[in-house]
């Protein structure tokens, strides 16, 4: 009789085990992709912003002491390293302010999550395309 209890405990261990398995792979799993998503995004984030910068340097290549018109197209091809240039967007500007030509580029990226995920990362910039988030940069230049 004895033999028969330890073998039903032994069986209630093993089931609880399994339940707390259950109970407990969920929550790291969204904490893995929680993590993959956030490290994807910073790495974009950080890339945009270098590409305005190559945008800016671009720009200022091209003023010849006054303001010119600029697209700065560099900012796109530097995207396309992570194969982003046709979801990026770079704009230009530039200013006067005291004799000094400056220029701004302004850099958007909307591209998709990892995982699709997006309930997960309320945090993040979100885009008007479903699915997708939002990373930006900026650069300001002083010409030539």
């Amino acid at each position: 009789m004895d033999h028969l209890r330890k073998g039903s405990h032994r069986g209630g261990r093993r089931g609880s085990a399994l339940i707390e398995f259950a109970i407990t792979i969920p929550l790291f799993l969204v904490l893995l992709i929680g993590t993959l998503e956030y490290g994807y995004y910073f790495y974009v984030a950080v890339t945009t912003a270098n590409a305005a910068r190559e945008g800016a340097r671009q720009c200022t290549t091209v003023s010849l002491g006054a303001c010119g018109a600029c697209t700065p197209s560099d900012a796109v091809t530097y995207m396309n390293k992570l194969k982003l240039g046709n979801k990026t967007t770079a704009t230009a500007s530039c200013s006067n302010s005291g004799g000094n030509i400056m220029y701004t580029v302004n850099v958007k990226v909307d591209f998709p999550t990892l995982t699709g995920f997006s309930v997960l990362l309320s945090a993040l910039p979100h885009s008007t395309t479903h699915g997708n988030t939002v990373a930006y940069g900026a650069a300001v230049m002083r010409g030539q």
